[in-house]
This record gives structure tokens, C-alpha cells and sequence, in this order.
């Protein structure tokens, strides 16, 4: 019960990025039971993407027309440890970078629509060098798994918010404009000559492309966004009121006695209130922040400020 309860703490008072990488971490240690359970039965030594077929995405239109599912699915879905811790430590580091300015309702909009908007200029992509005669035969075999496009979507964000922002790598300092533009060279070199994870390629520069454009159309007050978010307020709202459906529970003391033997707990009561106004103040300041970022951009605040801010971000 020790274990459970510290992932229950962990995952509340975690970040976004934190809570993130945990509903990551549960999908995958499911896909590893599904994929071992599939090469039990099937006595092959199939990949992960190709066990769980029905979960990956595919350039293919007629099999993406009967599993659409799977526009969503297959960024879940990732093939094998390497692939997964990668993706997660990218969600960690440029993660804990974005929530400093977005809302978590606004960060999973950006990392979800990412991956999406990735995996469909994938499906445009590989249909368009089919029907110039690039790739002969069917697309049928076609595949494409993982969250890199979300990856590349958060980054891409913290790019338009923040590009001079330091990323500290132990020795080096590099900006985030930095290491966003060598991501991209790779990929664009990796699609130039199609190589090995052509799709891939893809993906993670529409995913970062994305990302970048709705922190600047917001910027400019054309939130693309904020369909998704409301679509996840009414999810949330939906899913809240089944785990819940007769509401909060109201218990009232009438017994004198027993408020006497529990002042410790009105003395709680106080810290947290104490802590709830801290709270406030940190993210007023935070607000303040962020306007400038928006009217001016990063460089324009102060060393005492970006510190500030570096520091609020590692709370997270």
C-alpha cells in the first residue's frame, strides 16, 4: 500500500511532463504484456508495432479508413525501450520548459494535436511520393508508431516562447533555437535522402512546426488551440461526473468535544491556507512574467527574472 500511495503523491503533485511520462510509462509496460502474449500465441518474434498492428498508424488509406483509431493510437504506442525512454526524456526536459508558459490544458492540447497534425502530414507525405511513383508497390505495409511528434510539438513551442532560453546539459549551455534547428537538419538530412525512419522524419518536423505556429497564432489572437481544450474540459467534466456521480460528500461536526481534541487540524487548515496565498503570489508573479515574454520577448527580462523563472520551472 506504501508503493501505490507514493505514486499516487508523486502523480498529483507531479507536473504536467511528470504526469505525462507516468500515463506513458503504464501504456507501454501494457503494450509489453499485449506483445508477450501475442508472440506466446503466434510463436514469432515479431516487433512490438508489427504484434500490435491494429494500434500503429499507416499511411495506407483503406486500412486507416477502417481502424481511424489509430490516428490517435499510434502515438501510445512505442517500439521497444530505446524508443520509449527517448521519447520520455525529451517529454521531461522540453516539458518542464513549456509548462512555465502554458496551462496544462493548453499543454496537452499542444502535445496531442502535435502528434496528430505529425502523423496525418505522414499519411499526406508518403501518398504523395506513391502517386509521383516514388515508392512502387503498396503502401499497405506501411507503419508508423510513437510520441516524437509530440516531442518535437512541445519543443517547437518552447522555441516561440522562449528561443534564447539556456538549456543546461551539464557542459554545454546551448539555446532551445539551437537545439530545435539541429533536430531539424537531422530529420530534413534523414527525408532528403530517405532514409531509415523516413516517416519518423516527418512527423517530428510537421510535430515541431506545429507546435511553434499555435504559440504564435495565439501570440497574435487566433488561438487554434482552444477547440481541443474545450473538447477536453467536456472529457474531463464527462469522466469526473461518472467517478463522482453524487458529488462531494459534506460532513458537519456538532460535537463540541471533538472539534476541543482536534485543534491540530484547524492549525492545518491555517498552513494550508498560508501555503494556497504563497501559491498565488508565486503564480501572480509568474503572470507578470509571461506578459512581458508576449509584449517583448525572453531577452527582455531581467537576470533576476529569467532566474526566477528557471527556478518556478523546477518546482514543476
Amino acid at each position: 500500500m506504501a508503493f501505490s500511495d507514493d505514486i499516487k503523491r508523486i502523480y498529483q503533485t507531479g507536473g504536467i511532463s511528470i504526469k505525462t511520462i507516468m500515463i506513458f510509462a503504464v501504456i507501454f509496460v501494457t503494450t509489453l504484456i499485449l506483445n508477450f502474449i501475442v508472440v506466446s500465441v503466434n510463436r514469432q518474434g515479431l516487433s512490438i508495432q508489427e504484434n500490435l498492428s491494429w494500434l500503429a498508424g499507416t499511411a495506407h488509406l483503406p486500412s486507416l479508413f477502417f481502424k481511424p483509431w489509430t490516428i490517435f493510437t499510434n502515438i501510445l504506442i512505442h517500439d521497444g525501450p530505446r524508443h520509449f525512454f527517448g521519447n520520455m526524456i525529451g517529454i521531461y526536459f522540453f516539458g518542464r520548459v513549456l509548462s512555465q508558459f502554458m496551462s496544462d490544458k493548453d499543454y496537452t492540447a499542444t502535445f496531442l494535436l502535435s502528434g496528430i497534425t505529425g502523423f496525418l502530414v505522414y499519411v499526406v507525405f508518403f501518398n504523395l511520393l506513391h502517386a509521383l511513383g516514388v515508392f512502387e508497390g503498396s503502401l499497405v505495409g506501411s507503419s508508423i508508431v510513437g510520441a516524437s511528434g509530440c516531442v518535437m510539438g512541445i519543443l517547437g513551442a518552447s522555441v516561440a516562447y522562449a528561443p534564447m532560453m539556456r538549456f543546461n546539459m551539464l557542459i554545454v549551455q546551448p539555446p532551445l533555437i539551437l537545439i530545435a534547428g539541429i533536430y531539424v537538419l537531422i530529420d530534413l538530412s534523414t527525408i532528403s535522402t530517405f532514409s531509415n525512419n523516413l516517416g519518423g522524419s516527418v512527423a517530428h518536423v510537421a510535430g515541431l512546426a506545429f507546435g511553434y505556429l499555435a504559440v504564435k497564432f495565439k501570440q497574435d489572437g487566433k488561438d487554434i488551440l482552444s477547440w481541443f481544450t474545450r473538447l477536453l474540459n467536456r472529457l474531463t467534466a464527462l469522466f469526473a461526473g461518472k467517478s463522482n456521480p453524487r458529488g462531494k460528500m459534506k460532513v458537519k461536526y456538532r460535537n463540541k468535544d471533538f472539534k476541543s481534541k482536534n485543534k491540530s487540524k484547524r492549525t492545518t487548515t491555517k498552513t494550508d491556507a498560508d501555503y494556497n496565498v504563497q501559491k498565488v503570489d508565486r503564480q501572480a508573479k509568474i503572470d507578470a512574467i509571461l506578459d512581458k515574454i508576449k509584449r517583448s520577448g525572453y531577452e527582455s527580462l531581467s537576470k533576476a527574472e529569467k532566474d526566477y523563472l528557471f527556478n518556478e520551472g523546477k518546482r514543476l
